[in-house]
Parts: structure tokens; sequence; C-alpha cells
């Protein structure tokens, strides 16, 4: 799931921030730096320091290969939805930005979805830090396939 994840080439981060600040914007220069052709989504579209945002997945130029959410528990069903409607199989839940309703609805559908980790631990080249907490995931058997 996670090697396949990241075997895309094109992704969309939804909820990343207009202000700049938030772990949205985190993850989307985190991808930037390892050369991930990255769209940013805002419900509210425009743009803001030479970022545009595009209100939702529909909206964008092309379909992504992949999301990763960002956004409170109680939208991200209706972005799981979109992406599904709009060809996108490849989900990255956020950890703070999962629901039970839109887990089952990837799951539903047969989507590669990973969920319950954070994205920064697995985007290649990691930190010791996140190399260790892998391992530790491994051990104990929690390690997403």
């Amino acid at each position: 799931m996670v090697n396949k994840f990241f075997e895309q080439k094109t992704v969309a981060v939804v909820g990343v921030s207009k202000s700049g600040k938030g772990f949205g914007n985190y993850i989307f220069e985190n991808l930037k730096k390892r050369g991930y052709s990255l769209y940013a989504v805002n419900k509210n579209g425009g743009e803001y320091n030479g970022l545009h945002f595009y209100e939702n997945i529909s909206s964008l130029p092309e379909i992504p290969d992949a999301i990763v959410t960002v956004v409170p528990p109680q939208q991200v069903l209706k972005v799981v939805e979109e992406a599904y409607n709009c060809g996108i199989n490849n989900i990255w839940m956020q950890q703070g930005s999962e629901s039970t309703e839109a887990i089952e609805f990837c799951k539903s559908k047969e989507m590669n979805l990973i969920t319950g980790h954070c994205i920064i631990m697995f985007s290649e080249p990691v930190s010791l830090l996140h190399k260790i907490h892998r391992g530790v995931l491994k051990i104990a058997g929690k390690y997403p396939a």
C-alpha cells in the first residue's frame, strides 16, 4: 500500500491552508522537495504567495494519481467520494483527518488507502527518528503493507 502510494507522480494535497501555516502546508512542502507534481486544494480557492489553490478535486487541471487528506474528519468522506468519482484510487488520510465512514467507503471501493500513519514518516528520505519509528512499527506488526 505505502509503496504503491509513493509510486504515484501527481498528488493533490486536500486541506492546504492559505495562511501558509498548518500541517497540510508542511506535507505539501515535504512532497514538493521530493519531486512530486503537486496541487494544493483549499475549499476557498484563490492564491497565496504565488501558489494557486483549487476549490476541489474536480477543479484541478488534471486528475492526480493520488490525494492526501488533511481536512477535518467531518469533511473527509466528501473528499474521498469526489476522488473516487474522478477515478483516483490512492488515498492517504493523514492522522486526524480520518472518519469511520470515509475509511469504510474507501474499503468498499477497494481503494489503496493508507490511514493511521503520518505521511512524513514514509516520504523518503526520512530522518533517523522516523526510521526508528518505522522499525518499531514493523516489530509491533503495525507497519502498513
